[in-house]
């Protein structure tokens, strides 16, 4: 998953019940909050998707990257091209009574998966 470095500090500051703003740096516990946040939010779209395909999906929890640039994340992309051929890739977004939280989120499945639930849903 990856937030803007202010989007991340600003959700950390709302998971844990602090002032806006109050966050500066993401140590253990920040990262913890920031990772089990994704884990949650994938672990609820992985579910409702193996209903819909009745099979089992299983996850890791999710790596964290934030203020990445652009340069950086586009050869991310190219790097993961050569490993998965396809992904799939939601934005999220939080709103907030000030603010409003982008973030993606990159599921990547092993093959087999991906053809079996692109069959499925008639994607392929």
């Amino acid at each position: 998953m990856t937030f803007s470095k202010e989007s991340a500090f600003i959700l950390v500051d709302i998971l844990l019940n602090r002032h806006i703003g109050k966050t500066k740096a993401l140590g253990e516990l920040e990262k913890s909050a920031l990772q089990e946040m994704g884990n949650i939010i994938i672990g609820a779209f992985v579910n409702a998707l193996s209903k819909i395909v009745n099979r089992p999906f299983f996850i890791s929890v999710p790596k964290i990257a934030f203020d990445i640039t652009r340069s950086v994340f586009d050869f991310l992309l190219i790097e993961l091209v050569k490993i998965v051929e396809k992904a799939i890739v939601m934005e999220i977004v939080f709103y907030d009574v000030s603010k409003t939280i982008h973030g993606k989120f990159f599921i990547l499945l092993d093959i087999e998966s991906l053809e079996f639930l692109f069959s499925v849903i008639k994607l392929k």
